[in-house]
């Protein structure tokens, strides 16, 4: 079995995890009285086999968004490849991942491959100038980042700022998934 295969096995795992982690996550979060007729907003915080979500949606929306916050400390030593997905699905909402939180990328040592799966990083999305926090300077400019290629040239520009200001080289960033 090659590399890519096992890639695609774990991301479609991934997918799986995600999913699962919504549904336990979000089965509490609507409960309770609500005298305004409109759905109630839900928030929380999901934690999927490797990272650790915080999601939130308007009432009454059909969208919302998640925040990516951290990695599961027994997978912060192991991780080499982190997917950034573009959203996430649960009881027909969906759910965009529109943010890198400070600190995410914590103990991470062996990360090398940073992959974003989004067609979109708009001016609302944020990848933290402290998402690396914690790891050593040399470490941080080895990490390699793959943009999906069909990501606007503003965007993927915007993308590449944020990344930069983090501490990932030009250079090691690509627009090639």
């Amino acid at each position: 079995m090659g590399i890519s295969k096992i890639k695609k096995i774990f991301t479609v795992f991934m997918a799986v995890t995600v999913m699962m982690a919504f549904t336990v996550g979000t089965g509490f979060a609507a409960t309770g009285s609500n005298t305004s007729g409109k759905a109630p907003a839900t928030k929380g915080t999901m934690k999927c086999e490797v990272g650790v979500y915080k999601y939130n949606s308007k009432a009454g929306k059909k969208t919302g968004t998640t925040t990516l916050t951290g990695i599961k400390k027994s997978m912060q030593k192991k991780i080499k490849t982190k997917t950034i997905v573009a959203s996430a699905q649960y009881k027909g909402k969906t759910y965009k991942t529109t943010k890198v939180a400070a600190g995410a990328f914590k103990g991470c040592t062996k990360l090398q491959l940073l992959k974003f799966k989004s067609k979109k990083w708009g001016k609302s999305y944020k990848f933290s100038k402290k998402a690396f926090k914690g790891l050593k300077k040399s470490q941080i400019k080895k990490i390699k980042v793959r943009v999906n290629k069909k990501m606007s040239k503003a965007d993927f520009k915007r993308l590449k700022k944020q990344l930069k200001a983090a501490g990932i080289p030009a250079k090691n960033i690509k627009k090639n998934l």
